[in-house]
């Protein structure tokens, strides 16, 4: 996957940090083989390797890792360290934010809910909206990729309001042609 770099929401990790991760994932720690998978996905103060990202996740989620299974999803529907597959990326991605929609019926999921931080929750936006913009696994929709650009930009992230601009100019045009 050309030009993957690092979104406002990810955390820089320092090479201590990345070696203490390394240290308990390889004891077979779930919390840690996730974010070390993390930290070689997104080359978060390290070395890139996104085959080890993916494996890592795989360890994880068979421990029945929330967060390890939303990063598979995003493997899969990249084709990160494994043969893309939209469709069960896409479900896979699907599954987690159903997992952290809050249990007090309000209808936003929540950073902090759960065991998802406020980077996975906006990764997860980030790639529910990317599959729905693109048709990745899912039917194209732009009112609900919106929807979660702006679920990023109301949080901070340029990221997310930048593709939010974008959106409300194609909707726009949608509306006045009656596409």
């Amino acid at each position: 996957m050309k030009g993957l770099k690092l979104k406002s929401w990810h955390v820089e990790k320092t090479a201590e940090e990345i070696a203490a991760y390394r240290e308990l994932a390889e004891k077979g720690d779930r919390t840690a083989q996730t974010e070390y998978g993390k930290c070689l996905l997104f080359g978060k103060g390290g070395t890139v390797d996104r085959d080890a990202a993916f494996q890592w996740f795989q360890k994880a989620a068979e421990q029945s890792d929330e967060i390890a299974k939303m990063y598979l999803g995003h493997c899969y529907l990249y084709g990160i360290g494994v043969e893309a597959d939209q469709n069960k990326g896409y479900k896979m991605l699907d599954a987690a934010l159903i997992y952290n929609y809050p249990e007090d019926s309000s209808s936003q999921p929540q950073a902090g809910y759960s065991t998802f931080q406020e980077e996975d929750l906006c990764q997860l936006f980030w790639d529910l909206g990317d599959a729905l913009e693109k048709s990745y696994g899912v039917y194209k929709n732009y009112r609900v990729a919106v929807y979660y650009f702006e679920m990023l930009a109301d949080w901070g992230h340029p990221e997310g309001a930048e593709r939010r601009k974008r959106f409300r100019k194609i909707l726009w045009f949608w509306t006045k042609t009656g596409d």
